[in-house]
């Protein structure tokens, strides 16, 4: 069935399909309340655009439920858009959709968005989706804007990369297509784009829980990164010093990552050495676990900055084991909060606490700032790293391991770094005071923008404690 032009939907209709309601060009739908199902044997909403158009479609969805929408193939549960198009979700619940999909290239359990164009998601919740490669969605070199919504307990199964709620594989390249006289025709790859812009992606007031990526064996571990969230940026994908990504006011809370960055794992492919690529801000990490590197976060060959974020109770186990998180080990398990690898990235503003790695780093481990051409390690101002803990049999580097950060001023570690070849601290200049952080989690007078909780979590300084460092609630 094709579809088009403006649809408005009968008041809270259930509609059950056998087949993929199919759209081109310009379609705006109000789902006026509707549940749309796809039986568990269809896909929902395709977009089959002619490929000999120079521009691709614009699909809009307001006001809907998609669920037990189903993808045997290369992927989209619920939905699937075509290249250069642009898609555009409001106020939408994505429930329960499945991609079956097994290869690299295929994922979205609710959502697979194909290269060039722009996804974006408004107001909306993510809940029980599943694929190989983005729990709820994939986004295949397209630019991407998440405001305002929700992921809870999706996963994805790791065949290839991950993203247990998102997979950012890669942003937008180029702003139209091609001409039809490019070598090769209409099968035309993305290494073929002529660069003529760069793309951007953004998540701000989004919530992210209980979501999951590893459950399928990867032999090359390649497949179970970004327990939240896996963003890979591409080198053609950004400027070198500008920010490709942003994530901001949002909450990673209870996701787990089989590998590496039970909250998120932020990287790219051979990114310029100065500059930012990623930006966190006024954001939580909280009791994310990996399986092996980065409790909290995972960074990797980029470059990036973390401000007003707070990073507790997050682990790294070894032996990809992301239940009990009390492995000891000398050599897996790096980094609870954060473990950065071939990059640098600075903290401004960044409490980190009770944080635990199975071997060294219990909150920082940034043993790829040494690699050459990396400009060293990053910066931490106004930054509190306390009470983090490390099982490595030494006893040793139970804030921070690899090269100190270079201090601007008013950062504070605690307890008093092991001074020594296994452990040089954090670099604090602040001093060895202990900051008296909150064991339990308090709750932040404000909102965070978008979250399904009206109160947010936050580890705080206990009120007989004045100190100037450390994060605030990201209101």
């Amino acid at each position: 069935m094709n579809v088009g032009g403006k649809i408005v939907l009968p008041a809270n209709c259930n509609i059950a399909l056998s087949a993929p309601l199919i759209f081109r060009r310009v379609v705006a739908i109000d789902g006026n309340g509707a549940t749309i199902s796809g039986n568990n044997v269809t896909r929902i909403f395709q977009d089959d655009r002619d490929y000999r158009q120079s521009t691709g479609s614009d699909f809009t969805l307001v006001n809907a439920t998609l669920t037990n929408g189903r993808d045997a193939g290369s992927g989209g549960g619920a939905v699937k858009g075509a290249q250069f198009g642009k898609m555009t979700f409001i106020n939408v619940r994505f429930a329960n959709n499945v991609s079956d999909g097994t290869g690299g290239e295929d994922g979205g359990g609710a959502i697979y968005k194909d290269e060039g164009g722009l996804l974006r998601v408004f107001n909306s919740h993510f809940s029980g989706n599943t694929a190989t490669n983005g729990g709820a969605i994939k986004n295949l070199l397209s630019n991407i804007q998440i405001v305002n919504s929700s992921f809870v307990g999706n996963t994805a199964r790791g065949g290839n990369n991950g993203g247990g709620a998102i997979f950012v594989d890669g942003l937008a390249q180029t702003t139209t297509p091609p001409p039809l006289s490019t070598p090769g025709g209409l099968g035309y790859a993305p290494d073929g784009y002529a660069v003529d812009t760069y793309g951007k992606g953004r998540v701000c007031g989004t919530y992210f829980q209980g979501n999951t990526v590893g459950g399928q064996y990867d032999v090359n571990r390649t497949g179970r990164l970004g327990g939240g969230i896996m963003a890979h940026v591409y080198g053609g994908g950004a400027k070198p010093g500008a920010t490709a990504v942003e994530i901001e006011r949002s909450v990673f809370d209870g996701n787990t990552a089989l590998d590496g960055g039970g909250g998120m794992r932020l990287g790219g492919d051979g990114l310029g050495s100065t500059g930012g690529t990623y930006a966190v801000s006024h954001t939580v990490v909280r009791n994310n676990r990996a399986g092996n590197h980065g409790g909290g976060i995972r960074f990797s060959e980029s470059n990036g900055s973390f401000t007003n974020v707070t990073i507790a109770n997050n682990c790294a186990n070894a032996n990809n084991d992301v239940g009990a998180c009390t492995d000891n080990s000398s050599t897996g398990g790096l980094g609870g909060g954060i473990a950065a690898f071939e990059k640098r990235y600075s903290l401004d503003r960044v409490t980190v606490v009770r944080n635990r790695a199975a071997s060294y780093g219990g909150a920082l481990a940034q043993p790829g700032a040494t690699v050459p051409g990396t400009g060293g390690p990053g910066t931490m101002i106004n930054t509190i790293v306390a009470s983090n803990t490390a099982g490595n049999p030494f006893g040793v580097a139970h804030n921070c391991v690899g090269p100190a950060f270079t201090n601007g001023s008013g950062s504070l570690q605690w307890p008093t770094p092991t001074i020594g070849p296994f452990e040089l601290g954090c670099g604090s200049t602040g001093g060895n005071v202990d900051p008296n952080v909150s064991a339990v989690a308090q709750i932040c007078p404000t909102r965070i923008a978008g979250s399904s909780t009206s109160n947010t979590p936050i580890m705080v300084f206990l009120p007989s404690t004045s100190i100037a460092a450390g994060a605030r609630c990201p209101n």
